[in-house]
């Protein structure tokens, strides 16, 4: 079986026109314009032309593998910049560089090669979701590498005070129970609100910003890393907070 690329020109085809032409196998070129070609989507028939503009109204403009071959020579390369630091375009010519990328974790994407219904995609008749196959990558879970690590270190009892959810779901969670989706959101947005001093751009550089902000929280007395503790509290306990009181009213005195 044969089948044919057809041209995009303005008036007569757009990119969102699903046309898919075929024809029987046939070894000689110089029939394949006499032929009938069939549209797989609709059925009906087709002569096919290598002229820019068709002469007949049955006939649709192909691309020659010459022309497709020569397009190559000014094809446009987005992924990369010219020698002025310009995206690269048809005319630009040079030594070419990569474009830089800046990304966070969670807008990174792991998604297989595989083209699934590439003409019904292009004809906006799918979705992203039916056409790629998504493939998660555990390291870079923000409930894994962020949201856990905070419920543990404000601790689940705050957490579920703050959210409204009882308790043990908490605990659950912490255990490695995977969330529903409800559950995951509510969540999220109480520690948005534990952890935010100020607004920030996103759920996952306000956790990051809040665990590199506590880490090194200790006690003032004791030096003993603060756990389960509002940022706000610098002793471990009564104790150690009467013990350093009193070690600065004995350096006044001194």
């Amino acid at each position: 079986m044969l089948s044919v690329s057809p041209q995009r020109i303005a008036g007569l085809l757009t990119g969102a026109d699903r046309l898919h032409l075929v024809a029987p196998f046939e070894t000689d070129p110089t029939r394949w314009y006499d032929m009938e070609w069939t549209d797989i989507y609709t059925g009906h028939s087709y002569r096919i032309t290598a002229t820019i503009y068709p002469t007949k109204p049955d006939q649709i403009p192909v691309n020659p593998l010459k022309r497709v071959v020569d397009g190559w020579a000014t094809n446009p390369e987005p992924k990369n910049l010219g020698p002025d630091g310009q995206v690269c375009g048809r005319d630009t010519t040079g030594l070419l560089g990569r474009r830089p990328i800046r990304t966070t974790p969670e807008l990174v994407t792991l998604i297989g090669k595989e083209t699934n219904h590439l003409e019904e995609a292009q004809a906006g008749l799918m979705s992203r979701g039916e056409v790629l196959n998504e493939y998660p990558d555990p390291e870079r879970d923000i409930w894994q590498r962020l949201v856990l690590p905070v419920i543990r270190r404000l601790g689940p009892i705050r957490v579920a005070e703050a959210s409204g959810l009882d308790r043990r779901t908490v605990e659950r969670l912490v255990r490695g129970t995977s969330p529903k989706p409800n559950t995951r959101t509510t969540i999220t947005e109480a520690l948005r609100k534990l952890t935010a001093a100020e607004p920030r751009s996103s759920l996952d550089v306000t956790l990051a910003a809040y665990l590199e902000e506590t880490d090194e929280l200790k006690c003032l007395a004791c030096r003993t890393r603060l756990v389960n503790r509002r940022r706000d509290t610098r002793f471990c306990s009564n104790r150690c907070r009467m013990r350093y009181v009193r070690r600065l009213s004995k350096s006044a005195d001194e």
